[in-house]
């Protein structure tokens, strides 16, 4: 059970997102409720967005330098420890941006667009199935066919463990 002052701790005005997703996920309000709606609206002025989307690349990517190699990754679908485009893609899905948003939909479409034919993006990670398929679908992508691929990839995928925790 939640208690009132931490509710009203969690719907601080100041972070729209935050806001979002407690009345939403937790008070069960609406999403076409007018108040709702006034919220979404502000995520992307937020600084936690802001912040991200000043980093992406203008072709819709964002890069990291691994610290081992000195390469920059992150154009393709190999990803670093957090600052790369799948991560990226995920916070702002979880910050609660979606497709809507048009610098969203570009490094989303790109990434989508260099999943491989049988809905994998990369050495058949299945981590990285679980976590893009929940980015994806958080950004509106639900009824895409390359997200049912990466879906029906996931659910054919035997692993030792049954379940899909990440091989590395």
């Amino acid at each position: 059970m939640t208690n009132d002052k931490t509710i009203n701790w969690l719907l601080n005005p100041d972070n729209p997102s935050l806001r979002f997703r407690v009345m939403t996920e937790l008070l069960d309000i609406p999403v076409n409720n007018p108040e709702i709606a006034e919220l979404k609206n502000k995520i992307p002025d937020s600084p936690q967005v802001m912040k991200i989307l000043s980093k992406m690349h203008p072709d819709g990517y964002w890069l990291q330098q691994n610290q081992t190699t000195k390469r920059f990754v992150g154009d393709d679908v190999e990803y670093g420890s957090y600052a790369t485009t799948h991560f990226c893609l995920s916070y702002l899905s979880e910050l609660g941006l979606t497709k809507e948003n048009h610098l969203v939909a570009k490094a989303a479409e790109r990434y989508l667009n260099l999943q491989k034919d049988d809905g994998d993006w990369l050495q058949h990670l299945s981590c990285l199935y679980g976590y893009n398929v929940r980015t994806f679908i958080k950004l509106g992508y639900r009824d895409d066919c390359r997200i049912q691929k990466s879906i029906d990839l996931m659910l054919q995928t035997n692993r030792f463990d049954h379940g899909y925790l990440c091989e590395i």
